[in-house]
């Protein structure tokens, strides 16, 4: 049997994630060898859920709450894409979104602000005795950062995973739950486009990461 290249192989796992074959040969390793040839990159994790879709499960036809859910995930999915975002998965009415590269907070500042303003206005707009948008509900959103381990393509794992996901638990609807060290709008542009947008620092309790620095945001007529 031919023998295997290994240092050929290790240069293949650490290119970027989202190349196909980067995720191909790291299906043929063991277990642990993944886990020591995944690559860390620094970046922001973004989630953004519907408040209050279960109640809508239980007490409204299924084709109301379907259509809601594919209009958060058509939606979201176009604007986390034109802030240099990617869509890591969607869990039910939840999607989950990674931010790379030198302005990966930034990106997911203004993505998450973009989210909140998007989803206001279809709520605003909903006639429920008519058909102008079938989006009823508020959203709530959770973002952290930090490093981000890639064992498999556009599937990111680390603390900042756990971290967004219960940050966006402690969200009202209508809000923005940002680890601190994630809150970064330097552009002009978007100090600008963004400066009704002002988030409030808090410190919250939050399960097995103790007391968390966070940001929280507000859409403006809620913003209190």
């Amino acid at each position: 049997m031919r023998p295997i290249n290994y240092s050929k192989l290790m240069r293949v796992i650490n290119t970027d994630p989202q190349n196909g074959p980067s995720f191909f040969f790291s299906c043929l390793l063991p277990e642990w060898l993944r886990f020591f040839a995944g690559k860390e990159k620094e970046g922001t994790i973004l989630f953004v859920d519907m408040s209050g879709s279960v109640w809508n499960k239980l007490y409204d036809e299924s084709a109301i709450w379907s259509v809601n859910i594919c209009t958060l995930h058509h939606r979201a999915g176009k604007i986390i894409r034109l802030c240099r975002g990617r869509i890591s998965k969607t869990i039910g009415d939840c999607v989950m979104a990674y931010f790379l590269g030198e302005r990966h907070r930034e990106d997911a500042c203004l993505c998450a602000i973009s989210l909140l303003e998007t989803f206001f206005l279809l709520k605003r707009n909903y006639d429920m005795d008519g058909d102008s948008t079938m989006f009823r509900f508020p959203i709530t959103i959770g973002v952290a950062s930090g490093p981000l381990l890639f064992l498999k393509m556009k599937d990111p794992y680390g603390l900042a995973v756990d971290l967004a996901a219960r940050l966006q638990g402690f969200a009202a609807p209508g809000e923005i739950v940002m680890f601190k060290n994630s809150y970064k709008i330097e552009s002009e542009e978007i100090v600008h486009l963004t400066k009704a947008y002002q988030g409030k620092s808090e410190v919250l309790d939050v399960k097995t990461f103790g007391e968390v620095d966070v940001i929280r945001i507000a859409t403006p007529n809620n913003n209190t």
